[in-house]
C-alpha cells in the first residue's frame, strides 16, 4: 500500500494519477501504456464506513486521454472526499475493446488521505 496523496475535504481541484505497474521480471516500476483501453474506472472504499464510490469515465469526475501518459484525471465533487472517513483506499479498473479489466493496482490498493477542512 502506498499512501498517493494527501487532499483537503471538500476539495475539488483536479487530482491527476499515473497508473503504474511493477514490471514481474525485472521489479521495475513503470508507467502503464493505456493505450488499447477504452473504459478507466476509480473506485473509493472509505476506511472507516467501509462504503464504496465508484466513478468512471461515463462520468464527468473521471477522464482519461488513453495514451502512453497512464494519466487518469480525478474531479472529486466538494462532498466526495470526506474527512471522518480517515482516508480512501484507491483502486483503478482499466477496461480495453475485448471487455477484459486490469486492476492497478494489481495486488494491494493504494489510499488516500483526507485531511480536515480548513
Amino acid at each position: 500500500m502506498t499512501v498517493l496523496m494527501k487532499v483537503r475535504e471538500g476539495s475539488t481541484e483536479p487530482i491527476t494519477f499515473v497508473m503504474k505497474e511493477r514490471d514481474r521480471e525485472t521489479n521495475v516500476l513503470a508507467t502503464t501504456d493505456l493505450t488499447g483501453y477504452t473504459k478507466a474506472e476509480i473506485r473509493l472504499r472509505s476506511k472507516r464506513q467501509k462504503k464504496t464510490q465508484s466513478f468512471d469515465t461515463d462520468d464527468a469526475e473521471l477522464s482519461c486521454a488513453f495514451d502512453a501518459t497512464g494519466e487518469v484525471v480525478f474531479r472529486p465533487a466538494a462532498t466526495t472526499l470526506e474527512h471522518k472517513s480517515e482516508g480512501y483506499w484507491v483502486r483503478f479498473v482499466l477496461t480495453n475493446a475485448s471487455a477484459k479489466a486490469v486492476h492497478v493496482p494489481s495486488e494491494r490498493d493504494d489510499e488516500i488521505e483526507v485531511l480536515e477542512a480548513w
